[in-house]
């Protein structure tokens, strides 16, 4: 049996698990094996993907294939870099296609957090392209569009694709968009790589988790003391009496 002093550390390997348990890493896409060098309006930079929009659409970045374990709730993820004109905005597309045929998309539309629209100008930051296609047939693979305003620029860098957890709710990225701004800012040329954001906000999120762990285990050890005094106490009290 778990004696007291070993409950905080069961609490901190618990919350270590957990967190590592909640981001299940499938694939991770590299621009280079997915887009041509000499592709108009597109240009490979280090490990990213710079596009230039001359005339304003929809423009079509590349096709990602699934692996087989997939399953049916996942997410795209990455970093973008964006500069749009005043008054302009933009946005990424995914299809997500499936084996009977059917599609169907999703768009970063929202207003605030790693799905929110493209407007103005932004150093690298975060962005999120879930799916469930829960009753459903079988995801193949995915098609990442970029629609862009005429005289708009934008780079994309470090693609993963994440398995979600049945009971994750897909749409829920609010804990991602808050500890973002606490990363140092990325541009072009930083030294702060992508791939280091990532890892950064994962470390920082385990991090929060230990804390909290922690803490629970010197309550629980703080009580089991008092419990212990009180006992003592009460033993006490009976000898005195007989």
């Amino acid at each position: 049996m778990l004696t007291i002093h070993a409950r905080p550390l069961v609490v901190l390997v618990l919350s270590l698990g957990s967190c590592l348990a909640a981001v299940e890493e499938l694939a991770i896409y590299r621009w280079s094996d997915l887009v041509e060098e000499a592709s108009p309006g597109k240009e490979l930079v280090n490990d990213g993907l710079r596009v230039q929009s001359s005339e304003g659409g929809s423009i079509a970045l590349a096709t990602l294939p699934l692996p087989d374990d997939v399953g049916r709730r996942y997410r795209l993820q990455g970093l973008i870099a964006y500069d749009l004109p005043d008054d302009t905005t933009g946005h990424l597309e995914q299809w997500n296609h499936l084996a009977d045929g059917q599609a169907f998309f999703t768009r970063t539309v929202a207003d605030v957090g790693p799905m929110r629209r493209l407007s103005g100008s932004s150093a690298m930051r975060p962005f999120n392209l879930p799916a469930d296609a829960s009753g459903g047939a079988k995801p193949e693979r995915l098609v990442l569009n970029l629609v862009l305003p005429a005289g708009a620029t934008a780079t994309i860098s470090d693609l993963r694709l994440i398995r979600l957890d049945p009971q994750d709710p897909v749409l829920d990225f609010s804990a991602a968009a808050e500890l973002a701004p606490l990363l140092p800012p990325t541009a072009e040329g930083d030294a702060w790589p992508a791939t280091a954001r990532w890892l950064a906000l994962t470390l920082w999120a385990c991090f929060a988790l230990l804390v909290i762990g922690f803490g629970i285990g010197l309550l629980l050890r703080r009580r089991h003391r008092r419990q212990r005094e009180w006992q003592r106490m009460r033993s006490r009290d009976a000898a005195d009496l007989a």
